[in-house]
């Protein structure tokens, strides 16, 4: 979902939990939203944070698993990333690449995009002391990744 955002422009904060909703008269409510609001508001950055509660949950709850608890959290890890404040988030700059159909050319055209529109970000609100720090972190966030998978010095055209 956040890879089809990016490509309309759109970047998306939020966080992720585990607990009981409930619906009635087309309201939600209940603890398990409480805290995802919560943890929303901790999310500060453009990113997707991850409860701790969910790796509870995981472990001891096997109907959230499709293999064993240590097969499933092996795989998670492959879509998640630790930020340096220690929130865990959803990293999807990383994870796209392995969902692409030809990635040899659509990852570098979706990464260029994804620059693009920090490029963008950085410049109009370049005067916005709240805005801003949001930007810096995703150009963090997008060089760190092409780092990663294209190694330190490599793919400069990709670089914001």
């Amino acid at each position: 979902m956040q890879y089809e955002l990016v490509l309309q422009g759109v970047i998306v904060r939020g966080a992720v939990s585990a607990g009981d909703i409930v619906k009635s008269w087309g309201i939600f409510y209940g603890p398990g939203l409480v805290r995802a609001y919560d943890l929303e508001n901790k999310a500060s950055y453009p990113r997707i944070i991850i409860d701790d509660l969910l790796f509870d949950e995981l472990r001891t709850n096997p109907v959230l698993r499709a293999h064993d608890h240590k097969e499933e959290l092996k795989y998670i890890r492959t879509l998640i990333r630790k930020d340096t404040d220690g929130l865990w988030f959803i990293d999807y700059l990383g994870a796209i690449q392995t969902d692409m159909e030809y990635p040899e050319e659509n990852y570098p055209r979706f990464l260029r995009r994804h620059a693009n529109l920090i490029s963008e970000g950085l410049i109009h609100h370049r005067l916005e002391k709240k805005i801003l720090p949001k930007f810096r972190w995703l150009q963090g966030y997008h060089n760190d990744t092409i780092d990663l998978k294209f190694g330190k010095g490599h793919q400069k055209e990709l670089r914001v």
